[in-house]
């Protein structure tokens, strides 16, 4: 099993009709790489930050390079002209987490990072990680250096994690554990979070 690879899409919608045209085309050109639509839409949750756009799309594929295939292969070529005139989108293809399990997952929570402290940074995440885990939260991307694809990336490292639920991710956000190591991180780098709902889920 490798670890799989993920394409995040965040976009500023201005033109509804023409990105209802693209989503009507893109779904064909997808399914011959095998991806899997984790988010589709929905308003972004805000949890930190100045979040970038309306619209959230996360794509997940067997490896990062059948990511980068998919979104280099002619027949999406084709298309993705529409999404891109249509719209403000930053995007980038990630390596997620071998064997990262989310079928009791609901939501996700997406953390984009600038660095600014990494000893400081590297010391909060291994506090975190164990008051995560006692929330069932799973990690489902923990990757630094995206390779950025579109616009105005935000964050050379990013953190995703799944929850049962938008509340379940508010429980771990307000535990006194997490809270007296939070700073660290906020301190650490410039951050930028929201909730997101998992497509079907």
């Amino acid at each position: 099993m490798s670890a799989p690879g993920y394409i995040i899409f965040t976009e500023e919608i201005h033109d509804a009709a023409q990105v209802a045209e693209y989503v009507g085309k893109a779904g064909a050109t997808v399914g011959p790489f095998e991806g899997q639509p984790v988010v589709l839409g929905g308003q972004p949750q805000v949890l930190e930050g100045k979040w970038h756009g309306d619209n959230v799309v996360i794509l997940r594929f067997k490896d990062v390079e059948t990511a980068r295939g998919w979104y280099n292969s002619p027949a999406y070529q084709k298309i993705v002209g529409l999404r891109l005139s249509a719209t403000d989108s930053r995007s980038a293809i990630l390596e997620g987490v071998e064997g990262a399990d989310l079928s009791d997952c609901k939501v996700l929570l997406l953390i984009t990072q600038v660095v600014q402290d990494a000893d400081r940074l590297a010391t909060y995440a291994a506090a975190a990680k164990p008051i995560t885990a006692s929330h069932n939260g799973v990690r489902v991307i923990t990757s630094q250096n995206p390779d950025v694809i579109e616009g105005d990336w935000h964050g050379e490292r990013i953190v995703m994690l799944g929850f049962k639920s938008a509340d379940h991710v508010m429980d771990w956000y307000n535990d006194p554990a997490y809270q007296a190591i939070v700073n660290d991180r906020l301190e650490a780098a410039d951050c930028r979070a929201a909730i997101l709902p998992i497509f079907g889920a």
